[in-house]
């Protein structure tokens, strides 16, 4: 995980040699960026000012929108701070405390996506961690170990068969899958589980769906501005698991597999795929990341 004295380095670039602040103090507000685009994903820029006045005392609204700016001009970071009408408009150049700050997969995928999230988080006041908690989120990779996923962890390690990948890496895996949907759309976590040539019963699909049921609900996204399911059901609205669907799509997601494993396995040898990073830019060229383009195939 990045700390405050990693993004040091960042600090002595030459566009932040203008500011007369100390280098930790800038280098804590972009932590605080960071952090924030990763755990929002979309977030107004004077709401991040108030968390981090509230979390820290010492850092005074003039100084904290100067570096915001210097980073907006900079455009060397992933994540990117924007206005509404800079989304759409490189050209307009609109006063920093308009803008939001957004994470990078939610401007350089679609324009659904920011449009969705916007409409989504609409009227809903944000979740704000303890700071210690929200800085681990500086970490792209980041994953809050909630019981409800240690459950799921338990879940894989009953049904490893050999493979490569730990009951732990697979928890993870599909907790950061189930974390980039839209729309409560969970295809994505089936090709997580398919990719990892995870098998299962038809038995053990029924006793992960509430499994996977119980996580969903118990963690942070974006479109409910980091509340959970269980601590605001009414800002997810049009979240209902369909247990009868994801046991359709499950049963024959594992059938194909097994039909193509049968069939191939005994001709050719297994090669060991390499692990692709979920933020790097995808292998296909799209020039989207990973996460967001073939990973949801």
């Amino acid at each position: 995980m990045k700390r405050s004295n990693d993004y040091a380095g960042y600090a002595k670039k030459k566009i932040f040699r203008g500011i007369n602040m100390p280098t930790e103090k800038i280098a804590l507000i972009l932590e605080y960026l960071d952090a924030m685009a990763e755990f929002y994903e979309l977030i107004p820029m004077t709401e991040v000012y108030r968390i981090v006045s509230m979390q820290n005392e010492g850092i005074d609204e003039d100084e904290f929108y100067k570096v915001a700016e210097a980073v907006k001009e900079s455009k060397d970071f992933y994540f990117a701070i924007y206005s509404y009408e800079e989304y759409y408009d490189e050209d307009v150049h609109d006063d920093i405390r308009k803008c939001s700050l957004m994470q990078e997969s939610v401007y350089a995928v679609a324009e659904d996506i920011y449009e969705n999230l916007l409409e989504r988080q609409k009227g809903k006041e944000f979740y704000v961690p303890e700071k210690e908690e929200l800085l681990k989120y500086a970490s792209d990779s980041y994953v809050a170990y909630t019981p409800q996923l240690e459950k799921i962890e338990e879940f894989f390690g009953t049904i490893n068969k050999g493979n490569r990948v730990t009951p732990k890496e697979m928890a993870k895996e599909v907790c950061l899958s189930t974390h980039t949907c839209d729309d409560w759309n969970f295809e994505s976590v089936f090709r997580e589980i398919a990719r990892l040539k995870y098998m299962m019963t038809k038995k053990q699909i029924e006793e992960f769906i509430p499994l996977l049921d119980d996580l969903i609900k118990n963690m942070r996204f974006p479109v409910t501005c980091g509340y959970t399911i269980m601590e605001k059901p009414e800002y997810a609205e049009k979240y209902e698991l369909d247990a009868r669907r994801m046991y359709t799509v499950m049963t024959e997601v594992d059938e194909y597999f097994e039909r193509l494993s049968t069939k191939f396995v005994p001709k050719i040898q297994p090669v060991k795929a390499e692990k692709i990073d979920r933020n790097a830019p995808c292998p296909c060229g799209s020039g989207k990341k990973y996460k967001k383009c073939c990973a949801l195939k």
